[in-house]
């Protein structure tokens, strides 16, 4: 577990090579500026800068824009405004402000062989074109601080504890003269646990010009374990915030309240009802739900998945309703008394939720914070509206109104809650498929009401739809033959049933089969002889149906007249009937 964490420490943390508040070799020609370069282009020493910001005035002159006399100021103008354009750039997509100029510059390596170039103090900035001056101007309300990055990272590839106030510090207090100001800095340090050589070079108002490196030749020249400070400064985009997670990351490894993720993530995820997935929405009661925004089904059943103790993600396309389910769920945990965090890479995104919250008069309940060091002042201010009010708001909440909307509140509430479950019960109806295995619904929406029925109403129990296939198979079979052989010149209508006949039967059928033709050969040999011709066996069968007759007409004939005359008769040939028989 301790191993996954560090790997995601130095993984979601930015203490490494890759952050340029801690390496800077080189500088990017459109985010940084060395402060040297503007030595005399406002007729000033470079490190009169320097000493502006010390002394905290707001207005520090740095270049014309343009200077007919001078191409160097008209690059360095150019520059300012390339910078000033990438700053504001990222101020609208991140919110953060991230121009300091940072001075004095530490090289060297950790104890850990980590390569380190970096600025000690940042002063936060910001860039203001006039008529015709660049002005640099010190951002309100933010402080000089120490370089955060450098410190995390000191702790954590040198393996030292640093002090909290360390991290902290402010530079309030300290001395506006340069001088004392650098002494006074360089005082901190001694008494902490950082060690950094300060070198004369430091106390001389001067700066240097930016040294810049190949990694092979920065390597070879830094000794590992040293720090050394130099009098470079440079005006640029520092990003602060990737480094303030050191500390949580470490407290994380250091606990061993836990084992490993998954069963940290297991004790957080609630139980399911077996067999109702979404059984737990109606869990949540409507009067304990506080939502001021407009929300179809599937927004609701998200909030109140989330009420539950579920982790959810909710994807979809712009204007499909996220931001709606934030700032109902923002707006139901403030109105429970929780609190609540909201955290996004985008501006826009903040802004959007923080502009819904302004309609519903409800801002003043948040706090709006792109950049954590500006905002800072803003967020304080609020906080301390909000404890002057807390009476206002007492009295608010035990006035008459208030309770009578709060019955209000509740009444309807139950209401829904009502109306809810009853048209759950009409939905558990609908599509409830354990009678035929399939449901209501789709039976009413796979019908025909125009096509041609059979009344099952008795019978269809014994369908189960997700066994049909077979009977609706043999139903087909069954039709198809019956189109052909129940009709009333077909010879087999009324046949017996050979359904219970086993093979014995057959062979015995077979056996009566081959009796037949022998039959008839022997009536057709027997009749030949009697009669000078054979004679079939229906034939035989017929004689022998008129044996009667037969025996009759031979008892007629015995009479020798009688015969004669029948002699006679028999000689005549005639496809008529003769009257004379």
């Amino acid at each position: 577990m301790r191993q996954i964490l560090k790997s995601y420490l130095n993984r979601l943390i930015n203490i490494s090579v890759s952050n340029r508040s801690l390496l800077l070799r080189k500088l990017n020609k459109v985010q940084f500026i060395d402060l040297h370069e503007f030595d005399f282009a406002h007729n000033k020493p470079s490190f009169s800068i320097i000493k502006d910001l010390i002394e905290g005035k707001n207005k520090i002159q740095m270049s014309s824009i343009i200077d007919s006399r001078d191409e160097a100021v008209n690059i360095l103008s150019r520059r300012l405004k390339k910078l000033d354009r990438y700053e504001k750039m990222l101020f609208e997509e991140h919110g953060s402000k991230d121009l300091y100029v940072g001075w004095p510059f530490i090289r060297g390596k950790f104890s850990d062989g980590t390569p380190v170039r970096c600025p000690l103090l940042f002063f936060p900035v910001e860039i203001i074109q006039t008529e015709s001056k660049w002005i640099l101007e010190q951002r309100k309300d933010v402080n000089i601080t120490l370089n955060k990055a450098f410190l995390f990272a000191y702790g954590h590839y040198n393996q030292v504890k640093l002090a909290d106030d360390l991290v902290e510090y402010v530079f309030d207090d300290f001395d506006t003269d340069s001088m004392v100001f650098r002494t006074a800095l360089y005082q901190l340090f001694k008494e902490s646990v950082i060690e950094i050589n300060f070198n004369q070079d430091n106390f001389i108002d001067k700066l240097e010009s930016f040294k810049e490196y190949k990694k092979a030749d920065f390597d070879s020249e830094q000794k590992t374990g040293k720090l050394k400070l130099f009098p470079e400064a440079v005006l640029g985009i520092f990003p602060q915030s990737g480094s303030y997670l050191v500390p949580d990351y470490e407290h994380l490894i250091d606990d061993q309240s836990f084992i490993d993720l998954e069963g940290f993530f297991e004790n957080k995820v609630p139980e399911e009802i077996p067999g109702d997935r979404y059984g737990f929405l109606s869990k949540v009661k409507e009067e304990e739900t506080y939502t001021p925004f407009r929300m179809d089904a599937y927004q609701e059943n998200a909030i109140k998945a989330v009420k539950k103790g579920n982790s959810l993600v909710i994807q979809g396309p712009p204007g499909t309703g996220k931001s709606q389910v934030i700032c109902n769920l923002v707006a139901d945990y403030i109105a429970r008394g929780k609190r609540v965090l909201v955290v996004c890479q985008k501006k826009a995104a903040l802004d959007v939720v923080y502009q819904r919250f302004e309609e519903l008069e409800m801002s003043r309940f948040l706090g709006l914070v792109h950049d954590f060091k500006n905002d800072r002042k803003t967020l304080y201010d609020k906080i301390d509206k909000q404890i002057n009010s807390i009476e206002v708001y007492r009295v608010s909440n035990n006035s008459l109104d208030a309770f009578q909307l709060e019955r209000k509140f509740v009444q309807q509430s139950r209401k829904i809650d009502q109306i809810t479950e009853e048209l759950e019960e009409f939905k558990a109806a609908l599509f409830n498929d354990h009678e035929c295995g399939i449901s209501a619904k789709e039976l009413y929406l796979t019908s025909d009401l125009t096509g041609k029925s059979i009344n099952v109403k008795q019978e269809y129990k014994n369908f189960n739809f997700s066994e049909i296939s077979e009977s609706f198979s043999r139903i087909t079979n069954y039709c198809s033959y019956a189109s052909k052989f129940r009709v009333d010149n077909y010879p087999l209508l009324e046949r017996h049933s050979f359904a219970d006949y086993s093979i014995t039967a057959l062979r015995r059928m077979q056996e009566n089969l081959d009796e037949i033709d022998l039959m008839h050969e022997k009536v057709a040999s027997a009749t030949k002889a009697i009669t000078g011709s054979e004679i079939d066996l229906e034939d035989c069968l017929l004689i022998l149906d008129k044996v009667d007759t037969i025996n009759q007409f031979l008892k007629i004939i015995e009479v020798s007249e009688v015969y004669s005359l029948f002699v006679q008769l028999m000689q005549v040939k005639s496809t008529q009937e003769d009257l004379e028989w």
